[in-house]
């Protein structure tokens, strides 16, 4: 099957960065039709005006699948901000919090744990955007296996996450090659 990203004969994976809010999920269920797009590399890609026939994944989805109903949280939509529910966790913070924690924890052990996690499910027939792309082991991960196309997306008028966040941050130098702004 053919790739609507290919280039060559190494199977693309799109991977998505950008600050918590900004937009990832929004880019891949409405297109780029809301967006500017910028191309920063001489990037051989193209970008598909939609991404409807592309499998959406995520790294953080097996930590989510496992940690949330472990602690008896059932309701995920809402984990980024429930502080009501911050007598399920052993420690202080939202459920967000909790699951950064568990996934430093995780990636201590090992710093590809989660791409590993993603690469074992991921049905290989398929063209796959990645919209939870955090760190740059997961590119360097992926880079020698699939052809890699990377999207910052940018949202001004979002706060910033405090610099002390290194999920939202650890990135912030990595020259993609699109960015695309609503």
């Amino acid at each position: 099957q053919s790739s609507i990203f290919c280039i060559n004969e190494m199977k693309p994976i799109v991977l998505v960065c950008g600050y918590r809010c900004h937009g990832k999920d929004h880019l891949v269920r409405n297109g780029l039709s809301e967006y500017v797009v910028l191309r920063k590399k001489k990037s051989p890609f193209n970008l598909p005006p939609s991404f409807k026939d592309v499998s959406c994944l995520k790294f953080a989805s097996h930590l989510k699948e496992t940690v949330l109903p472990f602690i008896g949280y059932t309701t995920p939509e809402n984990y980024e901000t429930d502080k009501d529910k911050v007598g399920l966790l052993p420690v202080e913070g939202t459920i967000r919090e909790y699951l950064i924690g568990v996934a430093k924890v995780a990636r201590d052990i090992d710093p590809d744990f989660f791409v590993k996690m993603l690469l074992a499910s991921m049905k290989e027939t398929s063209d796959v955007i990645i919209t939870d792309w955090r760190y740059p082991n997961e590119y360097e991960f992926l880079r020698d296996k699939y052809e890699v196309i990377t999207i910052r997306v940018h949202r001004n008028g979002i706060a910033v996450p405090p610099l002390d966040v290194t999920s939202e941050h650890s990135l912030d130098n990595f020259e993609t090659d699109f960015v695309v702004l609503p």
